[in-house]
């Protein structure tokens, strides 16, 4: 995808920075414990990334999943540009378990962004599910709450996923809670998420995010009347929040 951040991120500050390395602990046998460290995407990892993104974010985050981008060729590719475009920026985070052997696993990643308010426009992309996604975003995020935010950048969350085998553990907000150290490394003290399941709000609730705008699942349709996510029944609302810190 031919598409510049007008943010560009200097790799002279230590890049990959190792933000943390902590023990996490399985909520299901309180015995059995692993050790992680986060840290930037080094510029080497992204492809293996994409295909983690692809492979177990796509298929579980609900709008993703009900508007069917991994059944539909031409939006799965647009979504795989999107996130090969969104990595190059420099700025997204991912959890290695470091393995005895040497080798590492990928255990969670979250993709980050910084919008600037002067950014170019997306460019057009095909795919029927993207062009349902990307009117959505503009729904949710609209240009007047942003101007409106008086911000002239923030981080911008692009998907949060922990691997199925270490879901359970923690992961998840240890990585979310990371974007503050990555805020401070980058000198951006803004992060706005879209929050599209309830887990992940519950996190955000948690680490003192707070409600901007709300798009409630089973109200969103589209211009025929239809559900634009339908059969999505565990999380009620999706939520646009914010921490500034």
């Amino acid at each position: 995808m031919d598409y510049k951040f007008v943010f560009q991120r200097a790799t002279n500050d230590g890049f990959p920075v190792v933000y943390k390395e902590c023990e996490c602990k399985s909520k299901a046998n309180a015995e059995k414990s692993i050790r992680i460290k986060i840290q930037d995407v080094p510029t080497d990892l992204h492809e293996e990334l994409v295909d983690f993104m692809v492979k177990y974010y796509l298929p579980d985050e609900p709008v993703a999943r009900t508007t069917n981008v991994v059944g539909e060729p031409d939006s799965l590719e647009t979504y795989k540009a999107l996130f090969f475009t969104v990595l190059a920026q420099n700025l997204s985070l991912v959890a290695f378990l470091d393995k005895p052997d040497g080798t590492r696993e990928i255990v969670g990643a979250q993709l980050y962004t910084v919008f600037s308010l002067d950014d170019p426009p997306l460019p057009e992309m095909p795919g029927v599910a993207i062009q349902k996604l990307k009117k959505f975003i503009y729904d949710i995020k609209s240009e007047e709450l942003i101007v409106g935010l008086n911000l002239y950048q923030h981080l911008q969350d692009w998907g949060l996923c922990v691997s199925p085998t270490y879901r359970g553990w923690g992961i998840g907000e240890v990585i979310l809670s990371t974007a503050n150290d990555l805020g401070i490394q980058i000198g951006v003290r803004a992060i706005l998420t879209i929050f599209t399941v309830i887990n992940s709000q519950v996190l955000a609730d948690r680490l003192g995010y707070k409600e901007l705008n709300r798009i409630v699942y089973k109200e969103y349709k589209d211009e025929e009347g239809n559900l634009v996510f339908p059969g999505e029944d565990k999380t009620e609302a999706i939520r646009l929040m914010m921490l500034t810190f």
